[in-house]
């Protein structure tokens, strides 16, 4: 019986952005895997009519998240502070790094 790998979502959060994110199963971790979907999904996006930016966060502390979106092509923008409350790490608000991918003009 095959079970669940992971997730990736992609939100449409204006006309022209999208925003992305996943979760991956820890026993699939380090295979690749997201880095390919990233840049594979990324780059579907970006051939889309009105879309000119895929934006990601993670966490400050996530540097294999960090590392695989800029694998992907994703360019860090910054730091945004106590920007969001992960469940399974904090009560309170965490800092995170900011990612985008820009369709060139």
């Amino acid at each position: 019986m095959a079970g669940l790998l992971g997730v990736f979502d992609l939100r449409r959060l204006e006309s022209h952005r999208l925003d992305c994110g996943y979760v991956l199963a820890r026993g699939f971790w380090g295979r690749g895997l997201m880095t390919e979907a990233l840049t594979e999904i990324a780059g579907w996006a970006m051939r889309q009519d009105g879309i000119w930016r895929i934006g990601a966060v993670c966490d400050i502390d996530n540097q294999r998240w960090a590392r695989l979106l800029e694998r992907a092509g994703f360019e860090r923008e910054g730091v945004l502070h106590s920007w969001v409350v992960p469940p399974n790490i904090s009560a309170t608000p965490r800092d995170c790094y900011s990612y985008s991918k820009i369709r060139n003009i």
